[in-house]
């Protein structure tokens, strides 16, 4: 169990577990996640060519701080972002946490039940 903890603990590395938390909160209770879009078109400069077209949905850090539902935890995090947040980065960050931490998960629990795995692969 403390091996557990201690793995969850990780996860949740700089409030960033309890950020989306709040963004679904906000957008629960309060209103539509308050974001901006931009998109750019063929720039050679900032665009591959296999990407001539890029969009960006971007988090409007202003509106969220105001709301009291925030958590200091998504307070401090945020103080670390510019005036609009590129919600891509946010959730790619995210879905890796989810993504390394459910690995983790697997590999234990079929660790810690090696023995049992094993005598039923032999019965089957």
């Amino acid at each position: 169990m403390l091996k557990y903890k201690t793995e969850l603990e990780k996860y949740n590395f700089d409030n960033f577990v309890d950020f989306i938390k709040d963004l679904r909160h906000y957008s629960q209770h309060r209103s539509i996640l308050p974001i901006t879009t931009t998109m750019v078109i063929g720039s050679s400069n900032s665009i591959s060519e296999r990407e001539p077209l890029k969009q960006r949905l971007l988090l409007k850090k202003k509106y969220l701080l105001e709301w009291r539902g925030l958590s200091e935890k998504s307070k401090n995090l945020l103080e670390n972002y510019p005036d609009t947040i590129e919600l891509k980065d946010i959730f790619n960050k995210y879905q890796k946490f989810i993504v390394d931490f459910y690995k983790w998960i697997y590999l234990e629990t079929i660790n810690l039940y090696k023995k049992e795995i094993n005598e039923f692969n032999k019965i089957n």
